[in-house]
């Protein structure tokens, strides 16, 4: 009985196939084993970079450089992800600039685009700044200007801007509902650059965004 058993057992053992993963080759083997770094290559590219760096560096540090002129530049530098080269100088300048210039709205050249982009750009950097900034902006009524209707550029900062509200900030509450109502209604009539940036904006504003 048990040889009878055992012989059930091995030849239960005998009918289990089992079925070898097929994977498919990898294409990737042979240029990865044959990858070499070019060091002469490496090291242009960083002389290079560093070169680029020093540059950038030089902006910032330029004294002669209006006020409106370094709040768009620190912008630009922000918006391309590099800022990280330069954090120390980048919250010098705006701490010079906060401290300097207390009553921006006075400045001549303050129009909605550059007023709604330091008060963003403050804001993000932990800077105490007071939404009376954009005073200059609201008729008698309480309300923005119908008149910034048509600038979209001025729009589309003053909407990047209102993200940036916190609680209380009843003028950036209507700074939203404003610009993502008149950005929407101007798409249609915007060039093919600008339609771009408002839809994306207003799909992914960059305080939602990564830099």
């Amino acid at each position: 009985m048990a040889s009878a058993e055992t012989a059930g057992l091995l030849n239960n053992q005998r009918e289990i196939v089992r079925q070898l993963a097929d994977f498919p080759e990898n294409i990737w083997a042979d240029r990865i084993a044959s990858f070499t770094l070019d060091k002469q290559g490496y090291e242009m590219y960083a002389k290079e970079i560093e070169m680029l760096k020093e540059e950038v560096m030089s902006m910032l540090l330029e004294t002669e450089k209006p006020m409106m002129e370094k709040f768009h530049l620190i912008d630009k530098i922000e918006r391309l992800g590099i800022s990280h080269h330069f954090e120390d100088k980048i919250e010098q300048q705006l701490q010079e600039l906060f401290y300097t210039y207390p009553n921006f709205q006075e400045h001549p050249e303050c129009d909605l685009l550059t007023a709604a982009l330091q008060f963003r750009l403050f804001r993000q950097h932990g800077f105490n700044i007071s939404c009376g900034i954009l005073d200059q902006f609201i008729d008698d009524n309480g309300k923005f200007k119908e008149s910034l209707c048509e600038d979209i550029r001025g729009l589309l900062s003053l909407y990047e801007a209102a993200h940036i509200r916190t609680n209380g900030d009843k003028i950036l509450e209507e700074a939203l509902a404003f610009t993502t109502t008149h950005l929407t209604l101007g798409v249609p009539h915007l060039g093919s650059t600008p339609a771009k940036q408002v839809k994306h904006a207003l799909e992914q504003p960059l305080h939602k965004g990564i830099p």
